[in-house]
This record gives C-alpha cells, structure tokens and sequence, in this order.
C-alpha cells in the first residue's frame, strides 16, 4: 500500500500519542503500518528526519547521517561531565544516552573501555574540556590497561544462585568460579547467566550500584524474579 504524506505523518501522530513521545526510526517501522520504503517514497532522502520535521518534531540529530566525530566526543564529554564518573556501557545503556555505543564503536573505532583515552587525545588542546580530561585520566587510562589487548581484558560478569540468594561477581572462567565458590558455601551453587564483556569490573560495579538495597553478605543479593529478568536481558556488554 502506498501512503499519501499526509498519511505517514497522521500515522506518526497517532502512535507518538499512544507512546507518550515521539518514536525513532526503528519503533516507527516496527509499531506502525508504515515501512521505511514507504516512508522513502513519501518523503524521498533522510525521509525520517522530514517526517519528524513534518509532524512539528526536531530530528533526532544523531540518527542523521554525516555527523561529526566531534559531536560524539562532546556527548561523551557531556555525560562524564554531569555525572562526575566515566560511565561504563552498562550505565550508558541503561540510562538511554544518545549515540548508543554500537554507533561510537563505528564512528570513532574504539571500544568503550578504550572512549576514556580516546577523549583525552581528542581534548588535549581543547581548554574547554580539561575538567572532563581529568576526569579521564583519573578513571583508568593507565599505562598497564593500555597496553593490555582486547582478549586479555575480556571476562563475564555472571549470576549464580545459592539458596535463595543470588552472588553476581567477575571472572574469566565462571565454571571454575563457580566450582570455587561452592567449596565455600553450604548450600548448592549454580550459575544461572553470564555476560560477556570487555570491562568486568565496571559491568560488576554497575549491578551491585543497581542492587545494592539488596545485598545481604558480600557479593550475595535477594533478588526478585524481575531483577534477575533483569540481568538475563543482557548477553554481551562490548
């Protein structure tokens, strides 16, 4: 079926109303009749960025194509700069921050453990951003993590349940943590989840921050049904 225009935009209308917000690109095509080819028909190039346009909405400017890699830089810079902290990618992705990371690993080629260094290069002779540079350094662009290659940095953060307690640590091999961790408690353990991630530790930090009105000893969480949904969503934090 070929939409009118004006179609598309009423159609646009009526699902922004019954989300609450204007939709991206993605939920546009996915919860509404109209494609993306139809879309393309009726508007002709960037034919999302018109409809938003038509519709009285302001673009996404990161859905655009052709943005700089400065803007990526500034959104980073912006985010550190609000929370005080380098925010790991689990942070990043929970809170909905804009560009997500596949686009930075695109854009700039870097990984998100490496975005902290790769900022401090960009911001050297930006006196504008030498609070966010310290910021940077500060958080770990050391010489050690630096050197270290990717597959050396890559481990799990992994969910085991122990009675009706949940543990959520970091390692490298969670078989053998978990055969560990079982010599130490009374009850029988098992690892139900694991994510694969380059930054262990900041994905760790991030759901023990997340649970910590939980946590009862140590690394071990009561954890309801939907929390550990929760954690099962994520398979690979890169």
């Amino acid at each position: 079926m070929k939409y009118t225009r004006e179609e598309v935009i009423e159609e646009y209308k009526r699902l922004k109303a019954k989300l609450g917000k204007a939709p991206n690109s993605r939920t546009f095509y996915a919860e509404s009749p109209v494609s993306e080819n139809d879309c393309v028909l009726a508007f002709g190039s960037k034919p999302y960025s018109k409809l938003q346009k038509a519709a009285g909405d302001k673009p996404n400017r990161f859905s655009q194509p052709g943005r700089s890699k400065d803007e990526f830089f500034e959104k980073f810079g912006a985010v550190v700069r609000e929370l005080q902290c380098i925010p790991v990618s689990a942070d990043w992705k929970h809170r909905g921050f804009k560009p997500v990371l596949n686009s930075y690993r695109r854009k700039l080629g870097v990984t998100w453990t490496q975005m902290p260094q790769a900022f401090v290069e960009w911001a050297l002779l930006k006196p504008e951003w030498a609070d966010v540079v310290k910021l940077c350094k500060k958080a770990g662009s050391s010489e050690e993590f630096e050197k270290s290659t990717v597959s050396e940095r890559v481990g799990y953060v992994y969910l085991m349940k122990s009675g009706k307690l949940h543990k959520i640590g970091k390692s490298k091999s969670p078989a053998r943590r978990e055969y560990d961790v079982g010599l130490k408690v009374a009850d029988d353990i098992k690892t139900i989840h694991k994510i694969k991630t380059d930054d262990s530790a900041g994905v760790e930090a991030y759901w023990h921050r997340r649970f910590k009105e939980k946590r009862k000893k140590g690394e071990f969480f009561d954890l309801s049904s939907e929390d550990i949904r929760a954690f099962k969503r994520w398979k690979k934090i890169w």
